[in-house]
């Protein structure tokens, strides 16, 4: 089960990390989702390109108990890991361990004009958070 950890109060913050049976750090924004400790566990975000371009995706995670692995897929396409290639016919990306939130740097993907998506896709095991997903544009 997938859990949206809201950020509306300091006392929500706090029953939220007692929750999850850890405290992380600040996180951006209005919370992070976690829970991707199932396979198929997934959480899918939805953008817009005012044209086809390649941009760079990074994604700031958690991963307290250790290294991780998982899949991205960004318009149903599954990358590539950058560090280590491919790591099984599976395609996982190794999330290294974080104690802290730390961003994962996943390459240059292409975007399409129009709607695109990104899915973080669990590998059914770890206990990962996932603060947010970030597009750079291509130099």
């Amino acid at each position: 089960m997938l859990t949206s950890v809201p950020a509306p109060g300091r006392s929500t913050i706090e029953e939220a990390r007692k929750a999850a049976g850890h405290s992380p750090p600040r996180f951006s924004g209005a919370g992070y989702v976690e829970g991707f400790s199932s396979p198929g566990n997934s959480v899918t975000v939805m953008l817009q390109s005012a044209k086809a371009r390649q941009a760079r995706l990074k994604i700031r995670y958690l991963a307290a108990s250790g290294d991780e692995q998982h899949k991205v897929l960004v318009n149903y396409t599954l990358l590539l890991d950058p560090v280590h290639g491919y790591t099984s016919w599976e395609k996982f990306i190794v999330f290294p361990k974080a104690e802290d939130w730390t961003e994962i740097d996943l390459d240059l993907d292409d975007l399409k004009e129009g709607d695109n998506s990104i899915k973080f896709y669990s590998g059914g095991r770890g206990t990962v958070a996932v603060d947010y997903f970030k597009l750079e544009p291509a130099n």
